[in-house]
C-alpha cells in the first residue's frame, strides 16, 4: 500500500530464490513471478539478502540507517536474534518507526508461537461463521486476517512519523495482533445475530 501511495519500499528477500510467493500458485509458469506475489508487491524494490551473515547484516544496517520505516514479520524474536531488533534499529536510525508484525502480539501466553491466515481466523473466532449449517468450522476465503492486519501496521503508523519524529526518543514500536485484527472484522458477521438472535 506505502508503495503505491509514493513511498520508496525496498524488501529484503531471503536467499536463494527470494520471497516464495513468488512461486505459490504458478506451477504452470516457474519462471515467471506469481500473479498473487506480483498483486502483494507491485511498486516495491527487492533484494535478496542472507540476514544470518555479517554482509547482510552490514547490509541491512545501512539500508535502516536511511529508513523512515522498518517493518518486519519475522518468527517471534528473530531480529533480536539477529542483532536488529527494536532497540538495535533505535541506534541506528532514532527517527525510524518500527513495526513488528506478530500474530500473537509482544507479550502474553501465545506470544511465542508463530501465526498465520487460518491461525488468526480459529483463534479469533472468525472460523465459526463461515461454513454450511451443522458443518465444521472454515477459513474465510478472503486473507481478512493479513489484509487488517497489514492495514494496521503499515497504514496507521506512517502517520505517527511526523509526531515521533520531534521525540527524543523517537522509534515507535508497534506490534499488533492478527488475532485482535480478525476479530475486530467478525463483529460485522455476527450483526444478524445480534439484531435478531
Amino acid at each position: 500500500m506505502l508503495a503505491w501511495l509514493g513511498a520508496d519500499v525496498i524488501k529484503i528477500e531471503r536467499p536463494p530464490h527470494g520471497d516464495r510467493a513468488r512461486r505459490l500458485w504458478n506451477s504452470d509458469n516457474p519462471n515467471l513471478d506469481s500473479f498473487f506475489f506480483l498483486l502483494l508487491n507491485s511498486n516495491k524494490r527487492s533484494t535478496v539478502v542472507n540476514l544470518r551473515t555479517e554482509e547482510g547484516k552490514d547490509i541491512a544496517r545501512r539500508l535502516i540507517r536511511d529508513a523512515d520505516i522498518v517493518a518486519e514479520n519475522l518468527g517471534p524474536g528473530v531480529m533480536e536474534r539477529l542483532g536488529l531488533g527494536y532497540e538495535a534499529v533505535k541506534a541506528l536510525n532514532p527517527r525510524a518507526i518500527y513495526a513488528s508484525v506478530k500474530g500473537f502480539g509482544s507479550y502474553g501466553p501465545y506470544s511465542a508461537f508463530k501465526c498465520f491466515e487460518p491461525v488468526a481466523q480459529a483463534t479469533s473466532g472468525a472460523m465459526s461463521v463461515t461454513g454450511e449449517a451443522g458443518g465444521p468450522p472454515m477459513v474465510n476465503g478472503a486473507n481478512i486476517g493479513d489484509f487488517r492486519h497489514r492495514h494496521a501496521s503499515d497504514d496507521r503508523h506512517p502517520r505517527r512519523r511526523s509526531f515521533s519524529a520531534r521525540a527524543p526518543d523517537a522509534v515507535s514500536l508497534s506490534k499488533w495482533r492478527w488475532q485482535e485484527a480478525v476479530l475486530n472484522l467478525t463483529r460485522v458477521k455476527y450483526t444478524q445475530t445480534l439484531a435478531s438472535g
